[in-house]
């Protein structure tokens, strides 16, 4: 059984004027360093956002040296959101620690994540309890649609009057006043999380009253490509000048 780290080491990029602040998450036996091209292509064209890049809490399990952010062995549902309810534990307190150090509210707060990171993107940042201001998901997935995850996105009267950050687990979500915005990016030829999971996302998410895009690249597989970088650019380059 893997020990539960008390904390996460992490990269960072960091601009003169910190504004906001982006979290990204590697994928399933990457590390924080394989998304630095991603951050520093992004950090060119978004100046005041501050880029930090974790690693993943576990050592990968596989036979090359990595991180992850749950055992993926047990590929079921169970297992599975079990394995990303422990990682979020973890990712909680990391993400205030990483606002708190530039005092930077919630809603200054942007998720990012590619495959494995993706799935831990939208899985911690739709759940809490304070408004973020956006979540990118690269070749990602909603981890369990069983988990009440869309009727809880309109349940009433949740994450105002400074409310404490849910405990990890916790299925409640934001009001329908407090959601974050969110790009769904994949590519059409992934054959290791398959685009439909993407789709499915989005159309599920449009239901019920997210603001989401979603972006298909024709001929891609499971990676990030320029356009992907472009359509994230752009993207956050609009939710920061509507925030303003």
């Amino acid at each position: 059984m893997n020990k539960i780290p008390n904390n996460l080491t992490f990269v960072e990029i960091v601009p003169d004027n910190i504004e906001y602040l982006a979290v990204m998450l590697h994928g399933y036996g990457a590390d924080n360093l394989n998304m630095m091209p991603v951050a520093r292509s992004l950090s060119r064209t978004l100046p005041n956002v501050h880029f930090v890049l974790p690693n993943g809490p576990f050592a990968f399990e596989g036979d090359v040296e990595g991180r992850q952010w749950f055992s993926l062995i047990d590929r079921s549902e169970k297992a599975m959101l079990e394995g990303a309810n422990e990682a979020e534990g973890i990712l909680r307190p990391f993400l205030v620690k990483q606002l708190n150090r530039f005092n930077l509210p919630c809603n200054k707060l942007i998720m990012m994540g590619f495959s494995q990171g993706a799935m831990m993107a939208l899985h911690v940042g739709l759940r809490l309890p304070k408004k973020i201001l956006g979540i990118v998901s690269y070749s990602g997935a909603i981890i369990s649609w069983q988990n009440g995850i869309l009727s809880s996105i309109e349940q009433k009267g949740y994450g105002i009057n400074n409310e404490p950050i849910a405990k990890p687990g916790d299925n409640r979500q934001m009001n329908s006043n407090k959601k974050p915005h969110i790009l769904l990016v994949h590519g059409n030829d992934d054959t290791v999380v398959q685009a439909v999971a993407s789709q499915t996302a989005h159309r599920k998410f449009l239901e019920v009253g997210l603001d989401s895009s979603l972006y298909t690249e024709p001929s891609l597989g499971h990676c990030i490509s320029n356009n992907g970088i472009l359509k994230a650019s752009l993207f956050l380059d609009k939710i920061i000048e509507q925030d303003q």
